[in-house]
């Protein structure tokens, strides 16, 4: 079964380089909790709110010369991948 954490973490591995940045890695471990709760509390509407203010987060520091939708961002935006 396909985790929002598993999932989450297939992300963050596909992001290369910009995530590796060290200044990332506490919310890249929040982001990694925050769904790892969701999947055992789906029902929990904080928990989400929590990881998509991170998620956010995150992609605002993504490199502006990359254009790319990847499909965590498609589902967090409503739109299919």
């Amino acid at each position: 079964m396909k985790t929002l954490r598993k999932t989450t973490e297939e992300w963050i591995d596909s992001q290369g380089e910009w995530l590796g940045n060290p200044v990332h890695t506490p919310a890249l471990v929040q982001l990694t909790l925050l769904a790892e709760g969701i999947d055992q509390d789906p029902t929990k509407a904080s928990l989400h709110s929590q990881f998509g203010l991170t998620y956010r987060s995150l992609l605002a520091e993504r490199p502006k010369d990359e254009v790319f939708d990847d499909a965590l961002d498609l589902l967090l935006r409503g739109q299919d991948a």
